[in-house]
């Protein structure tokens, strides 16, 4: 039985007589078959920017974006709050290059290096699980991508600060799971 509409049961045969039965197989299918990238920050303060992404992310892309999307959020939440603020990238190519490192330092602004492959770390995974699972109840598949790109928009302006700030606060306690884990799987 399919978990979500848009999963479905087909049927499968092999060479193999032990594997010739129809096999239930999940296909999933995301947002209609169309993809959009997206840069989105969050802080403990609230969502900042989100914006499109063209393509592919390279590091000249990403230095682009940080220079125009990121340090004015930085200076604003600096400015505004009086907190010190650090950046929490993933691992990707595109954040680890030595002209994205370069370019923050030069910028004043602090990293955390943190493990590959160790998502649940990242409180914005969990605001990208959490949209992506809103715009699959409650939107129907995109025709193409600007309608994506509009729901993903959408959702992402209904998004109170107070409800953002949830997915930082607790980054202490995300720390002690993963160190409890060995480093396996949490719940966040």
């Amino acid at each position: 039985m399919a978990s979500h509409p848009n999963n479905r049961r087909i049927s499968s045969w092999s060479h193999n007589s032990i594997e010739r039965a129809n096999l239930p197989v999940q296909i999933k299918k995301h947002s209609g078959g169309v993809s959009a990238m997206f840069w989105g920050c969050i802080s403990k303060i609230g969502k900042g920017p989100l914006l499109v992404v063209d393509g592919t992310m390279n590091s000249e892309k990403y230095i682009k974006i940080l220079r125009s999307e990121l340090i004015p959020e930085v200076n604003f939440v600096k400015e505004k709050f009086e907190v010190d603020v650090k950046l929490m990238q993933d691992n990707a190519p595109c954040h680890t290059a030595r002209a994205v490192s370069k370019f923050l330092e030069e910028h004043g602004i602090e990293f955390i290096k943190w493990p590959p492959y160790s998502p649940d770390l990242n409180p914005i995974e969990n605001v990208w699980n959490w949209i992506k699972s809103k715009r699959e109840r409650e939107f129907s598949d995109p025709a193409d991508q600007a309608e994506l790109i509009d729901q993903i928009y959408e959702i992402w302006s209904e998004m109170t600060d107070e409800f953002v700030s949830k997915f930082c606060v607790d980054y202490e306690k995300r720390l002690l799971a993963v160190l409890k884990a060995n480093g396996m799987h949490t719940k966040y």
